[in-house]
């Protein structure tokens, strides 16, 4: 909730997913029965309404990590950053930048939680 909070979502709306997200249940479907339910403390379901709309919004927080020169045209910067969804694209001049924005990308992945495949 704190990265909702960093990118100025009005707190009524931060309380509404925050309802949302508590007290959820899930079960699995294994050889045609169901388990018994289990809490959901962590995460999100997938196939959540919600699920994109704030993995969006943490994948905004782990790209604005990348320190990239915002000056300039698509042809001067030594980066550039294409994200769509859960792909993001690096392109970049030369090797070096290109291993610095990962270790810079991972880094910041690390910081919420993310891991980089």
């Amino acid at each position: 909730m704190l990265i909702l909070e960093e990118f100025k979502i009005p707190n009524k709306i931060i309380n509404l997913i925050g309802i949302t997200l508590r007290n959820t249940t899930g079960s699995v479907k294994v050889q045609n029965m169901m388990t018994e339910e289990f809490a959901i403390n962590k995460g999100l379901m997938q196939g959540d309404a919600l699920s994109t709309q704030l993995f969006g919004v943490v994948l905004e927080k782990v790209l604005r990590h990348i320190q990239i020169n915002k000056g300039g045209s698509i042809y001067t910067r030594t980066l550039q950053i294409l994200a769509y969804t859960g792909d993001v694209n690096l392109i970049g001049r030369s090797t070096g930048r290109l291993n610095d924005a990962v270790v810079q990308m991972e880094e910041g992945a690390n910081e919420v939680g993310l891991r980089i495949n």
